[in-house]
């Protein structure tokens, strides 16, 4: 299994590449780097190596983080299941790309990642070290670099986008932005 994640990582960049997004590359490249810290603090934490902040050490914050991990998880799997062929981590077009306006999408313009946020917050209580959060800020910010240059992207890029974004006006949090 573990091998099969190394050549999802490089199938990745490769796209990212073909894509002739440098930015994009560099972006992605940054958040598998922050994200392989996140595993590795947790295996710390789970083997005993590190001690997660008094405050966080709880069953009840425990608790929340692991629910909230699994929902992102969970949530995430869902889009890109929903989203198909047309996903990939690169910001690219795909054959007969259109604009995905139904179900979560009709809410938000990119619930991917409002799950990713809620998945990574819930790795941050549940492995809480002074480091997990700043790789937690760094990872949304991240995150939010990347979306914002899709966004520019997809308005001069796919059709019907910019109707789609007059019509669903947040991008990942109902309300607020």
């Amino acid at each position: 299994m573990y091998w099969w994640g190394g050549i999802a990582i490089l199938i990745t960049l490769l796209e990212s590449l073909q894509a002739n997004t440098p930015l994009d590359t560099l972006l992605l490249l940054i958040i598998m780097g922050l994200g392989q810290i996140l595993i590795g603090t947790g295996a710390l934490v789970v083997q005993g190596s590190v001690g997660v902040l008094p405050f966080f050490d709880n069953s009840v914050t425990v608790g929340i983080g692991t629910l909230l991990t699994l929902l992102g998880a969970a949530g995430m799997t869902y889009c890109r299941y929903m989203m198909g062929h047309f996903w990939s981590a690169a910001t690219a077009l795909h054959d007969e790309h259109r604009v995905i306006d139904k179900g979560l999408w009709a809410i938000i313009r990119h619930p991917l990642y409002a799950f990713v946020v809620i998945m990574y917050f819930g790795t941050a209580l549940v492995f809480s070290t002074w480091w997990e959060w700043i790789v937690f800020a760094l990872m949304i910010a991240a995150h939010t670099k990347k979306l914002l240059d899709e966004e520019r992207y997809l308005e001069g890029a796919l059709l019907g986008y910019r109707d789609y974004q007059q019509r669903v006006r947040y991008r990942i949090l109902p309300g607020i932005w």
